[in-house]
């Protein structure tokens, strides 16, 4: 059998350990240049029992919302979310994760996401703007990088 792409979905059991499967997406990606993925959903949802007893389900909502963007900014391109109750809130974090991260590679490589679509350019388009613009007026000024 022959394969077009591969990608690597890389498991998670709870919450902070989501980091690991950052690292190992990391290595995967330098070693083999597969695209990685990962269900950081996984790992919120066992502790959903536990923030259910003490009654505070505000609390597991929000950090349901932090491990799917934690992960998102962390070398997985593609992450496996669910139940799709969550999307509300899940995915305003990513698409800000997405952003943030653009900001940080922007910082390195004076460079903007290439996809019109990005959610820098949905959510804070006049922001990037801003980058690309203050980066292009600086002329005559010695341009610091690193």
């Amino acid at each position: 059998a022959k394969f077009e792409s591969i990608i690597v979905d890389t498991s998670v059991l709870n919450g902070p350990a989501t980091a690991l499967c950052g690292i190992a997406n990391r290595k995967i990606k330098e070693r083999w240049g597969f695209a990685t993925a990962g269900a950081p959903s996984n790992g919120s949802y066992m502790e959903f029992k536990r923030f259910q007893e003490k009654g505070d389900l505000k609390g597991w909502a929000a950090i349901d919302a932090a491990l799917e963007a934690l992960a998102a900014f962390y070398y997985h391109d593609l992450v496996f979310t669910g139940p799709m109750a969550g999307a509300q809130r899940v995915m305003p974090a990513v698409a800000m994760a997405d952003a943030f991260l653009a900001t940080a590679v922007f910082d390195e490589t004076k460079q903007l996401p290439k996809d019109p679509t990005h959610p820098l350019f949905k959510l804070y388009n006049d922001f990037a703007e801003q980058l690309k613009v203050r980066w292009d007026q600086a002329g005559e000024l010695k341009k610091i990088q690193g």
